[in-house]
């Protein structure tokens, strides 16, 4: 029984070291409020703020590849623009949102060749660009998945720290 209250308490004391801050995906802190932008596929940097209250949605500092524009922020799943205002209570995520540019064809393209096996034909080739295919940054990944496994071996540490003292006060 009390092999199992350890372990539960060192559970809740993993949670509530973890509660009040948040790592940002600059490596920064923000304690207990604030907004953090996350940058939706594109490049670039914008600081996290520390803000309680009422807080302006900044113009976007990330950049997008080609062919893409700034669309709006997604802040609690609604679309939102530079210049609105959203209430901060809590740490709250702004994520940019891209569109496509719409192109126009070519009105006098050339006539690719006639190729009966079209084997040397590759058509609506890109190339590929960083980050398409990715959501999340793969170091702020591995800095959370870091610092839940050092929380993880502080608390079991922790954990028979308190059994040693107990066994020790039974004798």
């Amino acid at each position: 029984m009390k092999k199992t209250f350890v372990i539960f308490l060192c559970i809740i004391m993993a949670f509530t070291m973890m509660a009040p801050t948040v790592l940002a995906a600059d490596d920064s802190e923000i304690s207990e409020t604030g907004v953090v932008f996350y940058h939706g596929n594109s490049y670039g940097n914008m600081d996290p703020v520390s803000v309680s209250g009422d807080y302006t949605l900044p113009e976007c500092g990330f950049v997008h590849y080609d062919n893409y524009s700034f669309k709006c922020w997604r802040v609690c799943g609604e679309e939102m623009q530079p210049g609105d205002t959203i209430y901060v209570d809590g740490i709250i995520t702004a994520t940019a949102l891209w569109e496509a540019i719409p192109t126009e064809a070519p009105t006098d393209a050339p006539t690719p060749p006639s190729d009966n096996n079209n084997t040397n034909q590759v058509q609506n080739a890109q190339p590929d660009k960083p980050g398409d295919n990715t959501d999340v940054d793969l170091a702020l990944v591995i800095a959370i998945v870091m610092g839940v496994v050092l929380i993880f071996v502080v608390c079991i540490i922790g954990g028979i720290v308190i059994l040693l003292v107990i066994k020790k006060k039974k004798k």
